[in-house]
């Protein structure tokens, strides 16, 4: 039976982490399998895996403990603030500046706000370790790192038509915070408390 370890990356695993993340994209498939497997969006090449670790980006990585391949990877971050980006990060980041402006609390008491929230995603595991519980250890691996960084929550935001990464979010007990769109697009940004 295989075993897994969750550790942080380094910049020196953005090639492993790039592949994997250009394999999760699953380009080559039909909308409706992208949708039943998953899928992560956007630039995952290997200049934009190294420009996140320049920049500061966190990683989770999940380590076959018999092979050492990267299976799986979950990047974190600062929440985003700038409102004016084209990508969906803006409402992500609208929506934080709406809750502050309205002083709005989470179920713990604690104010929503840029600065006490981390960021995740995006999150991806290998087509062969999948189903193996690899993405409920990433998302909570964020707990810890959320705790040290003395964020009160995590917080993510997923493509409403990607069902299966929305069923894994709710079933690892993320709660809807609010939802938004993006060209055209709506999405759900999950938050957790730490």
């Amino acid at each position: 039976m295989a075993s897994y370890s969750m550790v942080n990356a380094s910049i020196d695993d953005s090639e492993a982490i790039s592949s994997l993340l250009q394999a999760a994209k699953r380009g080559g498939l039909a909308p409706s399998q992208r949708i039943k497997l998953g899928y992560v969006q956007g630039d995952m090449s290997l200049g934009l895996v190294r420009r996140r670790f320049e920049r500061g980006f966190g990683a989770l990585i999940a380590v076959d403990d018999s092979t050492g391949e990267i299976v799986g990877v979950n990047f974190y971050s600062d929440a985003p603030s700038d409102t004016q980006v084209k990508h969906p990060l803006t409402g992500v980041a609208s929506s934080l500046q709406g809750f502050q402006e309205d002083g709005r609390i989470d179920e713990a008491g604690y104010p929503i706000r840029f600065d006490n929230s981390m960021m995740y995603g995006p999150m991806a595991v290998t087509d062969h370790a999948s189903g193996k519980d690899l993405a409920r250890k990433l998302i909570e691996g964020m707990v810890p790192i959320a705790q040290q960084r003395a964020d009160a929550r995590i917080i993510s935001f997923v493509d409403n038509a990607n069902s299966a990464s929305i069923a894994v979010h709710r079933r690892v007990g993320l709660s809807s915070l609010t939802e938004f769109e993006f060209e055209g697009r709506p999405y759900t940004l999950f938050s957790r408390n730490v």
